[in-house]
């Protein structure tokens, strides 16, 4: 009879667990963003400098700093930053930025700084 009693108690048990897990709303998946920013860095110093600030900073998920292309490429979670944050944690340091479009390698602005060079985007 013993047995009986704790089998039915335990299945009373799995029977309420599996009922408050269903009903308690899961969370939705955190949206991540990207900015890219084109930034005046010249040397690996400047790299590493931009580096550590960034991850240090609240809300970056993940970020490349890639001085061939002076580019900075940085994942973040929207409720916790901005772009125009880690944009001005960047100019902090020292250094110009300017975003980039997404998917180009060329500044937002007008006047490309890589004008005279020839722009691989075409400005």
């Amino acid at each position: 009879m013993r047995t009986i009693i704790k089998i039915a108690s335990l299945f009373s048990l799995l029977l309420v667990f599996s009922i408050v897990s269903k009903s308690q709303p899961s969370k939705p998946a955190a949206t991540v963003k990207e900015a890219s920013f084109s930034v005046n860095m010249h040397c690996e110093s400047c790299k590493e400098k931009i580096g550590k600030s960034l991850a240090y900073e609240k809300g970056v998920k993940s970020f490349s700093v890639n001085l061939e292309e002076k580019k900075v490429t940085v994942k973040y979670d929207p409720t916790k930053t901005t772009a125009d944050i880690i944009s001005k944690s960047i100019v902090k340091l020292g250094y110009t930025v300017t975003p980039l479009a997404a998917g180009t390698k060329c500044p937002e602005s007008h006047s490309c700084p890589k004008a005279k060079t020839g722009c691989p985007d075409g400005h």
